[in-house]
């Protein structure tokens, strides 16, 4: 059994910036400057002093291959007038993986939460947040797991955590799929496609359905796979046909990024190369298209379902934007056209790469790519 408390390596801390407003507590939009672009962010849940951080990592390497992940936590000092004061912190961990980061996901069957970490080097990082005695709080990188394949197949690998199973699916844009289980030693691996796929995937997402997953991406013949981890993986169970542009019947439509639904697992949601939000049903493979709504004015690059409130979802894009949409989420048949947006709040030129909301507090993350992250509280 691993020993989580022993970090198989662990670099010095920088701290970035000090910021003087309450992460979990600000109502208005806050910025921490980190210090190069950011391509993941996820909220992380600490059951032992019941406190919430985000984890963020950035698509910049250093020249041997290491990429920094930041810490975003609400830390205490002594002040100056001797009392206990509580500040917002960024701290750099600048190489703890090995690779651009390319997605977080959160596992919490471990304890206290871990993140897993997947990276352009198609290697995944088990990482947690520790906190030290004098109650500096630490990431510290347990576990990697190189896929057997990756001398072989390198790509950037995205991977999804089934929080009843405790098992990852990671994919690639090499057409690799890998099933791997989390368990007290750290990574093992279950299965995997047997040759890669001409698929590019670029992002992956289990639905609340067990033992389901969904993949997206650069498709040769469809825009979504159905997959089941319980059969083999040589062919999707299901996959749907390819859409073409509203405007330009001749240009295909990638999907970028995917959720799926909290409540309802026949409903998935893709943010797409052409700047629209895509709406499917899972039980209409002949027909499974629901509809899509265009505001980004590029790609899609992430998309989050609210899980408060399941009827609300935010999408951020290459143009910047931070969009937060709303839909008849209620009704038996969802009816694209019912769907409106909102802009969360201004932003400049830089294009918003990343987002997470959190499920109990509703705070949105949002990670940008001249480096900052920017945080603030969803509104009903």
């Amino acid at each position: 059994m691993a020993d989580f408390s022993s970090p198989l390596y662990m670099t010095a801390r920088e701290t970035e910036t000090v910021l003087e407003t309450r992460f979990t507590e600000s109502a208005r939009p806050t910025m921490f400057p980190c210090s190069s672009p950011q391509s993941a962010v996820k909220f992380i849940h600490s059951q032992s002093d019941h406190s919430i951080d985000a984890i963020s990592g950035s698509s910049k390497t250093d020249r041997n291959g290491f990429t920094s992940l930041y810490l975003i936590t609400n830390q205490e000092y002594n002040g100056d007038a001797g009392g206990a004061e509580s500040v917002d912190q960024v701290f750099n961990y600048p190489t703890i993986c090995r690779g651009a980061v390319t997605g977080i996901a959160i596992s919490k069957n471990q304890g206290n939460p871990v993140a897993i970490v997947s990276t352009a080097d198609g290697l995944l990082s088990l990482v947690k947040v520790i906190r030290r005695g004098s109650g500096y709080k630490e990431i510290v990188c347990v576990d990697s797991w190189p896929s057997a394949r990756s001398s072989l197949v390198m790509g950037n690998a995205f991977a999804a955590v089934d929080e009843c199973q405790n098992s990852i699916v990671a994919v690639s844009d090499a057409g690799t799929i890998d099933l791997v289980e989390l368990n007290g030693a750290g990574f093992r691996e279950l299965g995997c496609n047997s040759t890669p796929s001409c698929a590019a995937y670029n992002d992956v997402k289990f639905l609340t359905a067990q033992y389901r997953f969904v993949a997206v991406g650069n498709l040769p013949k469809s825009q979504i796979e159905i997959w089941d981890n319980k059969e083999p993986l040589d062919r999707p169970s299901v996959f749907f046909s390819s859409r073409t542009s509203s405007e330009n019947a001749s240009v295909k439509v990638y999907q970028n990024c995917v959720a799926a639904h909290p409540t309802r697992h026949n409903i998935v949601l893709t943010g797409s190369s052409d700047g629209s939000l895509n709406l499917w049903d899972t039980r209409k493979p002949d027909a499974p298209f629901i509809g899509a709504r265009c505001a980004h004015s590029g790609n899609v690059w992430g998309v989050s379902f609210d899980t408060y409130d399941p009827s609300t979802f935010v999408s951020v894009g290459e143009d910047g934007n931070v969009f937060k949409w709303s839909y008849g989420g209620n009704a038996p048949n969802i009816d694209a056209s019912s769907m409106s947006y909102e802009k969360i709040f201004e932003t400049t030129d830089s294009p918003a790469n990343c987002l997470d909301i959190d499920e109990y507090s509703r705070r949105l993350c949002v990670g940008f790519d001249d480096g900052n992250v920017v945080t603030t509280q969803l509104k009903p």
